[in-house]
């Protein structure tokens, strides 16, 4: 819903296209238990937004002979999911990291972001919502930064490392960042001993090991650039 307002006050407009569709969803979905005032609402949503199925497809005039909602499997994606995910991550570390430098909300703040690839590409097309869901100024997106940035809290979720500039107390980082590493080393801990565990590997379902596989690689990513992070700052 935030990110709807942030790409709706900059002009969007599918957004609310789509909000109204999961609006239409979830009427449909609870309409069994709470009847009455799903109809109203419904009704109400049928004179602003008539026509707001995935294709524009006009809304049935009353929710109780509506048809019940079913999953699209063409409409799901992983990649876009795991990418959605990295940008709430970021997001929320740095609001965090806002949070325990006690910057005003109405203070903006700038990043530096060292990243390649498809990483990189995925900040640059969202800068905008970054912007906007943690009041960013500016944000500069490089390959190597070269030199950590003076005075910045770093931030690094997967491969990514980001710099909130001129906000940092240098002691309070190292501990962060320190605390930071030792949960991802009980975390890449527990997740090796599922995987060096001979009966987990036997009874566990083949797609449930892959994911932990997974888990278990970005959790050693992210480990890798917190020590960066902290041998930069040392």
């Amino acid at each position: 819903l935030e990110i709807a307002k942030t790409r709706i006050g900059n002009g969007a407009q599918d957004p609310k296209a789509v909000l109204a569709h999961c609006l239409d969803v979830l009427l449909r979905l609870l309409h069994t238990m709470t009847p009455f005032i799903t109809e109203e609402i419904w009704r109400k949503l049928n004179s602003v937004a008539p026509d707001r199925g995935p294709t524009g497809e006009r809304a049935e005039r009353m929710l109780v002979s509506a048809q019940w909602p079913y999953a699209d499997a063409a409409a799901i994606s992983q990649l876009v999911e795991d990418e959605f995910a990295l940008l709430q991550d970021l997001i929320r570390q740095i609001r965090c990291a806002r949070l325990e430098h006690g910057v005003p909300p109405r203070q903006a703040i700038n990043l530096a972001v060292e990243a390649t690839g498809a990483l990189a590409n995925l900040i640059r097309e969202n800068a905008v919502l970054m912007q906007g869901l943690a009041n960013v100024d500016r944000i500069t997106v490089e390959a190597e930064l070269g030199e950590r940035p003076a005075n910045a809290a770093a931030i690094t979720s997967g491969s990514a490392r980001l710099y909130v500039l001129d906000i940092i107390d240098t002691a309070a980082e190292l501990a962060r960042l320190t605390k930071q590493g030792d949960t991802l080393r009980k975390g890449i801990g527990a997740i090796e001993g599922k995987l060096g565990n001979a009966n987990f590997l036997a009874k566990a379902p083949a797609d449930l090991v892959e994911r932990e596989r997974e888990r278990l690689a970005g959790l050693q990513a992210e480990l890798a650039a917190v020590d960066a992070a902290l041998t930069a700052l040392d």
